[in-house]
């Protein structure tokens, strides 16, 4: 038996939402600060690299947004099989399939496989106001075409 239990619909719908601002944000680079999605302790990991604390968080995707600017890199982030479900009333556990496709140049980017296929698994809380925040998110590469993907570059 799990220890944790389904997840009330509207739990899930805020959840969708905060997961869907993150990664129109991440993948459009113009839509806010999507470390503000991220508890101020929050922790962000791929693979071995790991960021703590929002403001950590947040220089990381400034300077990977930079390079991928420089290099007229474009990706889009796909989740699916999303899970959620309740630890405690403020406290959830989401798990799900992350499917990237990158590439470099004009648009339409000529592509035919992922860049990256990562299980992530993620505890969300809600904050002072009462928000869903990532207070913990592990990303582990499953597949990853390593001329096209490396988070730490």
């Amino acid at each position: 038996m799990s220890q944790y239990n389904s997840c009330d619909p509207t739990v899930a719908l805020q959840i969708s939402d905060l997961y869907a601002r993150f990664y129109i944000s991440a993948d459009r680079r113009d839509e806010g600060d999507h470390a503000e999605l991220f508890a101020e302790d929050g922790v962000l990991q791929y693979d071995s690299h790991v960021w703590r604390g929002r403001s950590t968080i947040r220089q990381f995707f400034r300077e990977y947004s930079a390079k991928n600017d420089a290099s007229k890199r474009t990706a889009r982030h796909l989740t699916i099989n999303r899970l959620v479900e309740m630890v405690s009333e403020n406290e959830c556990r989401v798990r799900y399939v992350a499917i990237v496709f990158s590439g470099h140049g004009d648009w339409p980017i000529s592509t035919t496989m992922p860049s990256g296929i990562a299980d992530v698994d993620d505890r969300c809380v809600r904050d002072d106001n009462g928000a869903w925040v990532i207070s913990y998110r592990r990303a582990v590469s499953v597949f990853a075409n390593s001329a096209l993907f490396d988070p730490s570059a």
